[in-house]
């Protein structure tokens, strides 16, 4: 879907007058009556910060606009992103996420005369997670010892001979818990002596929720200002919410 106005432009000033100028015109466009600015709201802390509040902290309902630079990006701020600039406008229902979100670059091949149905560059998300309800599964795991290594930008647990099970004991072949579980929760939760050679009971839980801060990276802050669409580090994540030392469990021999 694209939106298109008339802009209407003289060629008498200097160019980056010509642009702060067309710029402020072109938020009356794209920011229409009753949307409501980002920094007016805040998150909420019963949806681990991924809900929304309005000024009276009831979940907010309506449509917010964020203004974002490339310059106050730390990673972005020093080459030519850091004069790019992004107008994200994001609908909300009952304090998430729902209907199309568009980043909007504003300032994309600006004509500094006069042009008409100019085409606004745009970008459109959509979001429905007011519709995805949480569910649970468990399943066995066991390992002997684990490590933990760190990256510049990131860190991993590995296990030793892990080894994943249905709760009848029938082997998992093809079960990563990396693909499913971050590293806070792995860690903070999994990793402990205490649990070495046992058979653990884990209740996965899959739900909306914070999926864990991105550590800062120009790939981070690229996508961050032109692809992603606040609250940031919000999603679909699955977690750990029970763990369980089994005592009897006997898992089913290999023919």
């Amino acid at each position: 879907m694209s939106a298109f106005v008339t802009v209407v432009f003289a060629q008498n000033e200097g160019v980056e007058e010509n642009r702060d100028s067309l710029f402020a015109q072109g938020l009356g466009y794209i920011i229409k009556p009753g949307y409501v600015e980002w920094d007016s709201l805040q998150p909420d802390p019963k949806h681990n910060y991924c809900a929304m509040l309005d000024a009276n902290e009831a979940l907010f309902t309506g449509t917010a606009y964020k203004i974002e630079y490339g310059k106050h990006f730390e990673f972005l701020r020093h080459g030519e992103d850091s004069a790019a600039i992004r107008v994200k406008t994001i609908p909300f229902v009952n304090g998430f996420r729902n209907g199309v979100a568009r980043v909007i670059d504003p300032l994309q091949d600006f004509p500094f005369i006069e042009a008409e149905g100019y085409e606004w560059k745009m970008e459109e998300v959509e979001f429905h997670e007011m519709q995805f309800s949480e569910w649970s599964k468990k399943i066995v795991f066991t390992f002997s010892n684990f490590e933990v290594e760190y990256y510049d930008v990131s860190a991993m647990v590995r296990f030793e001979d892990e080894s994943y099970f249905s709760m009848d004991g029938t082997e998992f072949t093809d079960f990563e818990l990396w693909e499913r579980v971050g590293f806070e929760d792995i860690s903070m939760e999994l990793a402990l002596e205490e649990y070495k050679n046992k058979y653990l009971c884990l209740t996965l839980t899959t739900g909306f929720g914070a999926t864990g801060e991105q550590y800062g990276h120009y790939e981070t802050d690229h996508s961050r200002l032109y692809y992603d669409i606040p609250p940031y580090d919000c999603g679909i994540r699955t977690m750990i919410s029970n763990i369980e030392v089994l005592e009897d469990f006997k898992p089913v021999k290999k023919e």
